[in-house]
């Protein structure tokens, strides 16, 4: 599986001028390139990916809940996209979306709110346990709110962390602002969880331990970004 993996990433790794790794010169190609690899079910695969790179580094976006909640709840609501499973034997529904959390089973009578909250419960509780085994340094916790706010100085901590040189094209990429998501249903907006308040408002208390789990890490985090 470790061979596959490495394999298939490596026929579709592109440098940041879209020039494709297998087809540069050889003499043009890094010795070891650093693969920037973003899905938000990895979230559940931090072990399994450190075997297969053992070098590698994470990076944790974390989102204020009220703000995941809604755009998840946006997304269970199309039609087709995001579908991660169709059919999950034993879902009693046409699909299931996002990430398959632990606990899974146990969902098929409740409100869609209730879904969501339990998938960003597990997801996290998963998340903090995976990485208490990791080296120290191997990762870091970064605010959602601080890369829309302040793309540039979080964008060049990230590339300190990782190894990565700074240039002018990523300068480029920007100026302007943060282009939006590929998958983005609607623009961000930290307010636009409201039209949703009351049944996010339900289920924010069942998760407020681990979003202060999360804040101290991310004040932890922040206390010692060089």
């Amino acid at each position: 599986i470790s061979t596959a993996l490495r394999q298939r990433f490596a026929r579709v790794l592109r440098n940041c001028a879209g020039q494709a790794h297998a087809e540069l010169p050889a003499g043009q190609r890094p010795d070891r390139p650093r693969l920037l690899e973003k899905t938000p079910k990895n979230i559940l695969r931090i072990p399994f990916l450190r075997a297969v790179f053992p070098d590698a580094r994470f990076v944790v976006l974390y989102r204020a809940p009220e703000e995941t909640l809604a755009s998840m709840l946006e997304g269970w609501r199309t039609r087709r996209r995001f579908v991660a499973y169709q059919p999950l034997p034993g879902w009693p529904h046409r699909n299931w979306r996002f990430l398959l959390v632990p606990g899974w089973e146990n969902l098929g009578g409740r409100p869609l709110v209730d879904i969501v909250a339990h998938q960003w419960r597990m997801a996290h509780e998963v998340l903090l346990d995976d990485l208490q085994e990791l080296p120290e340094g191997t990762w870091k916790l970064l605010r959602y709110a601080d890369l829309v706010r302040e793309p540039q100085p979080v964008m060049q901590r990230i590339a300190r962390f990782a190894g990565l040189d700074w240039n002018g094209r990523v300068e480029e990429n920007l100026v302007g602002g943060l282009p939006l998501s590929g998958m983005t249903l609607s623009a961000p907006d930290p307010e636009k969880w409201r039209r949703q308040a009351a049944a996010i408002e339900r289920v924010l208390p069942g998760l407020r331990t681990l979003v202060d789990r999360l804040e101290t890490l991310g004040e932890l985090c922040k206390d010692h970004r060089e």
